[in-house]
This record gives structure tokens, sequence and C-alpha cells, in this order.
């Protein structure tokens, strides 16, 4: 079975993505979960304020940018439009600045009919290469026991509970059904495996760093009147290693000293959610160091799915799993 990553064409990581969103409405043979699960909330986020969109200038440019050759990776803009939606649901008039060779923000937003002084820039971290050698070393090391299934409710029929977000592969021996290998008629065994490691050293390894982005955006940002940071991550894959995450990027940026008129640095952790319930739901944490009396936004989360977190208090991987549909 091959792993998500490896369902993404290289050289057109875009078409790979709409593919996604379309298979989950008309092709559900093609749809992977896993794989959408990190997809599909940014497009329907975005679909859903695609009129917002429409009138801020740049924008429809910066949206061109996704089918290009010269971009690298379709999160980036994503994640751009993703967060001047929310701008714009908080009544900001957005601006998406052109691209040049000089360094700048992203985007410029105020309030209705005023100059937009405060200048946004917008980062997405992905994995570390030590994780994604970790991952590979994994499927290396189960490859060879079987087959691997990944289900929220294999998972669930299995153990016998719903499991919270972590690492687990699945292996087992059975006879698959004719019509789509990948639904199991008849089980002869299974082994559902997890693991968590607890070494500092290898959470540390393994989870991005924040510093040197900061360091990056205040140079972006080093004409900006005033200037806001966004920077959007996942959650790490365990409870422990997201905390020990959460609290070194909280420390990246107390000491932080900006050369820049930076005011607001958000955090965004996303957690993709594949449930029996829930497809291609996202649960975000965000938390934010201001230097203002009160914070620029009255909530500092992009995704606003009040229905689907019903607590924003708590850290995602604090939640408990969504329920199955009775």
């Amino acid at each position: 079975m091959a792993a998500p990553g490896e369902l993404l064409l290289k050289s057109d990581l875009i078409a790979s993505y709409l593919a996604q969103a379309d298979a989950f409405l008309h092709d559900p043979a093609s749809y992977d979960l896993t794989l959408a699960a990190h997809i599909v909330p940014f497009l329907k986020h975005i679909g859903a304020g695609v009129g917002l969109l429409r009138r801020m200038p740049g924008a429809e440019d910066r949206a061109r940018r996704l089918p290009t050759p010269k971009q690298q990776h379709p999160d980036g803009v994503l994640f751009e439009l993703s967060a001047a939606i929310r701008y714009a649901r908080e009544d900001f008039e957005v601006e998406f600045v052109p691209e040049s060779s000089t360094r700048s923000a992203d985007f410029r937003v105020g309030p209705a009919g005023s100059t937009k002084d405060l200048h946004v820039e917008c980062k997405r971290l992905r994995a570390s290469e030590y994780e994604l050698r970790e991952q590979d070393a994994v499927r290396a090391d189960t490859r060879a026991n079987g087959p691997l299934i990944v289900g929220p409710k294999m998972w669930r029929l299995l153990t016998g509970e719903l499991l919270p977000s972590g690492p687990y592969h699945i292996m087992l021996r059975g006879q698959s059904d004719e019509q789509d290998a990948r639904y199991i008629d008849q089980v002869d065994y299974a082994s559902v495996l997890s693991w968590h490691c607890l070494a500092p050293r290898s959470i540390d390894a393994r989870g991005p760093h924040i510093f040197s982005l900061l360091a990056d955006i205040d140079r972006q940002l080093a004409t900006a009147p005033m200037g806001t940071a966004h920077i959007g991550m996942y959650a790490e894959r365990d409870t422990i290693s997201a905390d020990r995450r959460r609290q070194l990027n909280r420390e990246a940026v107390g000491r932080f000293q900006a050369n820049s008129k930076l005011i607001d640095i958000y955090l965004h952790y996303y957690l993709p959610r594949v449930s029996e319930a829930h497809s291609w739901t996202i649960d975000e944490t965000a938390e934010m160091g201001s230097r203002l009396d009160e914070p620029l936004l009255e909530d500092p989360r992009i995704f606003m799915l009040a229905e689907l977190q019903p607590d924003a208090t708590k850290a995602a991987w604090d939640l408990p799993p969504p329920q199955p549909l009775r």
C-alpha cells in the first residue's frame, strides 16, 4: 500500500491536491483519507471565502501562482489565501502585495476606508528531514509483515476503542473484496502497532524550528509600518511531542528580538482528523504573542469551525477523537 506522499505528483502538486478534492466529491475509489485530511480543509475554507477573495486586490494574481512551474509547494499560497480570508471576516480590508525583487509581506490589511498599514507575512513549516527519514524507516520495518490498512473504523474494530491522534500501523492477513482490494472481507489475524518516542533529543530534532523563520519574517517586514506574522505547522503526532514542540516555540517567540515593527506573532497548529464521522476535518490550536494591549484578531484561529472544535481553550491534541456515526 502506497504512503500518502507517494500519491502526489511531484511535478504538479496542485493538480494532485485538486484531484483529491474532486475525488471527495465524485470518485470515492480515488480518495485517500490520510492525504486528503491535509488538503481538503484548506480548499473548503478558501471555497467558502471565495467571495471575499474576489474583492481583494491582488488575490487573483496570488491564486494564479499555484499552477505555475516556479511554485515549489502549494501549501504556502493556500495558507496565505486562508489567512487573508480570516482578516476579511473580521471586517478588515485586505490587499495582496505584488511580487517584486524587494522583500515584502504577503498582504496588507487595515480597517475599512483606512490606509492598510499592517503588513502580514505567512509561513508554513513542513516536516523536518529527520522526521521524514524516521517515517521511512518505520515503513521499511513493517512492510515485510503483510499489507497495511489505515482506517479509523478498522482501528476501532481491532482495538475495541477510539484511538487518539498518534502513529499507528495495522498489519493483517485476510481476504480482500473482489471489487476493491482496499476492503477486507475476512481477517485471519491482525496486529495494531503504536509507538511513542520520549527521548528529548529525538523530539527536538523531529520537529520544525521557528527561530530562523522568525528572522526571515523580520527581514520581509523591514519596511512595513507595522507587521504581523502567521506561522502554520502540523501538530506533532503524539501529545508528549506536541506539548514539547509548543513549549519550544513559545520560548523561541519569547526570546526573539525583532528589528522590524513586528507587533503580533500567531502560531497555528493543525491536527488533521481522519474519523468515521468526518474524513477531511482539521482541528486547529492557535496562540499569539503580541505587543498590543488587545489582540488584533478576536479569535486567533484561521479555521472557524466551532461545531467541530467545541473547546478552543484546549490544545487540539488533548481533545478526544471524533465519535463515530451511530
